[in-house]
């Protein structure tokens, strides 16, 4: 189907009942300049706050999830544990693994057993340099650290997500064999951690920065590296991008070594639209040059162009379960 002229838009496809639907955003090409502008002197000013700074400008916990159940169990706030992400904020991971803590675990597969969530993404709350709306969620190994930004499932308000997994884990072996491969849970590095491979990496690619470019990458976050970039500094950023180049042509090495143990999920996804009357607002917003802009809801599988307004909603349901409980062990 071909898109409307003039419209610039961020988009997310779901498929539901044998047909596609797209999500997106309308914005003016007039005015993406300013927003572009705007976006990145917040982003400036949001990596120079300090931790608990941050916190404040994203939801809480009790704002995020109205309701939560595991097994048809009730959740309480001890099983989620806190973590900040520079590109999404305040996050909040359920059964994180910890000391003294038993893990939830499941004996069932299919919706009966899973993880339920009602999250409020509280739409009307978003700053006005925010472009899309929603959630995003990763299924990981409760013994590491997400990585929303290349892992995880876009979660769109107004949907009702299902989330079936399918469990893999790879067991490699040290030196002196072909693998070589890192224990990273028995290891602990004074100057941060490096309990998996992704933070070994992160580490490394922090290390290289700041001995190259005297400061590091603000959206990668180690407490030891508080010298952050200056994103308005065209010769900083252009020592990063350096960096990151070199490291691509893998003239920069790090000595990461594999894992050992690597457990990966196998993510299937399938969303169906899900309204709740209370939480319907009619999205329509006044620019400064009265030009407008609103959500729409695209049907990819008819011919014709017309546009179908879409009401914005804050709310969406995510549940996610096993669909088997085979685990393919290599």
């Amino acid at each position: 189907m071909q898109s409307p002229d003039n419209v610039n838009r961020n988009s997310t496809t779901i498929t539901s009942g044998g047909k596609k639907y797209i999500s997106s955003f309308r914005l003016p090409s007039a005015i993406k300049e300013k927003y572009l502008y705007k976006e990145d002197r917040f982003m400036n000013f949001y990596a120079k706050m300090d931790t608990e700074s941050r916190k404040r400008y994203g939801y809480m916990l009790q704002e995020l999830i109205k309701k939560c159940s595991f097994n048809s169990v009730l959740c309480n706030e001890t099983d989620f544990t806190f973590f900040q992400n520079m590109q999404y904020g305040n996050c909040y991971t359920f059964n994180r693994k910890e000391d003294g803590k038993e893990l939830k675990k499941v004996s069932r597969i299919g919706p009966q057993s899973a993880l339920e969530l009602e999250l409020n993404v509280m739409v009307d709350s978003y700053l006005d340099v925010t472009q899309t709306v929603g959630a995003r969620v990763v299924i990981h190994n409760p013994e590491e650290d997400p990585n929303p930004e290349e892992d995880g499932v876009n979660i769109s308000p107004g949907f009702e997500s299902h989330i079936s997994l399918l469990k893999t884990s790879i067991h490699r072996l040290p030196a002196p064999y072909r693998d070589r491969c890192g224990n990273y849970m028995k290891k602990k590095d004074l100057n941060g951690s490096t309990k998996s491979h992704l933070d070994c990496t992160r580490k490394c690619i922090l290390d290289l920065s700041l001995n190259i470019c005297s400061c590091v990458n603000p959206f990668i976050r180690i407490p030891a590296f508080d010298k952050g970039c200056d994103f308005k500094n065209s010769t900083q950023m252009s020592c990063l991008n350096h960096v990151a180049d070199a490291m691509h042509r893998k003239e920069l090495i790090c000595h990461c070594p594999v894992p050992c143990t690597t457990t990966a999920y196998s993510v299937d996804v399938g969303s169906s639209p899900w309204i709740r009357d209370s939480s319907i607002r009619s999205q329509l917003n006044v620019l400064e040059n009265g030009e407008k802009w609103t959500l729409e809801l695209y049907n990819v599988n008819q011919n014709k162009t017309n546009i179908k307004y879409a009401h914005v909603v804050s709310h969406a349901k995510v549940e996610v379960f096993y669909r088997s409980l085979d685990h393919t062990i290599y």
